[in-house]
């Protein structure tokens, strides 16, 4: 409606002409609230969840389970039905993701993950990996992946991966696909729709939100420096006043 407040997110450099305006809902305190933090970070990456989760294996690894996406991908996947396995950095993080229904941890910085993921699976691997890392985990989700499995790559925060030859997909006839959110939602019908079942979902408690920090505008400069500790869960947000 007409003075309507919204978020707005607007794919880079005209990827898209599609405006992508849904009306704002903040989750702050584990709470959905209205009007109190602009350009909310939460709603973004749990549309992202929304694309990745269109199928769900049997057994289901995640990486960086604890954050702000492998929560939320925790819970989609567990109202599938599946066995969702996590990858955290450390215990108080495995800890957070077992509360959000993981039904396994491996701890990435002192575990084989793909070893790990096989032992779990009584060697057979996992169905589905969703890995939001790149770099450092890409060559072993191949080892950890079953044959006919599915391996979805949607960011890079250790780096970019490096080539690959889809000949080596061909050993274990694995799927490979890439995500985006910018591009992936092609309709502003289909960004509103999302969203809405994502609001809902947090509004009848269906779906937990974690938030680990809240910064005043003022201090946004410290967002990234907490973030790049790796001590954090879920999402940080910067309230705008």
């Amino acid at each position: 409606q007409v003075r309507d407040t919204v978020i707005e997110d607007i794919g880079r450099l005209a990827m898209s002409d599609i405006r992508r305006e849904v009306p704002r809902q903040a989750v702050v305190d584990g709470e959905l609230v209205e009007g109190r933090v602009d350009r909310n970070r939460t709603i973004p990456p749990a549309q992202q969840s929304q694309f990745l989760v269109q199928q769900g294996g049997d057994n289901v690894l995640v990486h960086a389970a604890a954050g702000g996406v492998g929560l939320f991908l925790i819970q989609m996947l567990k109202r599938m039905g599946a066995r969702v396995i996590g990858t955290v950095s450390s215990k108080e993080k495995g800890e957070v993701a077992k509360s959000f229904g993981a039904d396994d941890i491996i701890f990435y910085t002192n575990q084989d993950f793909a070893s790990e993921a096989k032992k779990l699976t009584n060697g057979k691997g996992v169905d589905y990996i969703i890995d939001g890392v790149g770099q450092d985990t890409f060559n072993k989700n191949l080892e950890a992946c079953s044959v006919r499995g599915h391996i979805v790559v949607f960011g890079h925060a250790s780096g970019q991966i490096d080539p690959v030859s889809p000949n080596l997909l061909q050993s274990k006839s694995i799927t490979c696909t890439g995500g985006n959110l910018m591009n992936y939602l092609v309709s502003h019908e289909e960004l509103v729709n999302r969203a809405s079942v994502l609001m809902n979902d947090i509004k009848s408690k269906n779906i937990k939100v974690q938030i680990d920090h809240v910064f005043p505008f003022e201090q946004a400069a410290q967002a990234p420096i907490l973030l790049e500790s790796r001590k954090t869960t879920g999402k940080i947000i910067l309230k705008v006043q």
